[in-house]
């Protein structure tokens, strides 16, 4: 059941890449964008952190922010 979910909203989910491809460079930036969920992947340099640091944010867009 789950396989032929993912497959029928395969068409409407993409992918977006800006930046870098590697976890050491601070222009890393990945987005996953579907009909339910929208995932982002970002490094980041730190003002209070030496180095880069991930940030990841994870949205079910059919039932987050108070959604029915």
């Amino acid at each position: 059941m789950a396989d032929r979910s993912v497959r029928s909203i395969s068409d409407e989910t993409y992918i977006g890449w800006s930046g870098g491809t590697t976890l050491d460079n601070d222009q890393t930036y990945v987005r996953l964008d579907g009909p339910s969920a929208w995932v982002e992947f970002s490094n980041q340099s730190g003002a209070s952190t030496d180095g880069i640091h991930q940030h990841t944010i994870f949205r079910d867009e059919t039932a987050d922010y108070g959604w029915e």
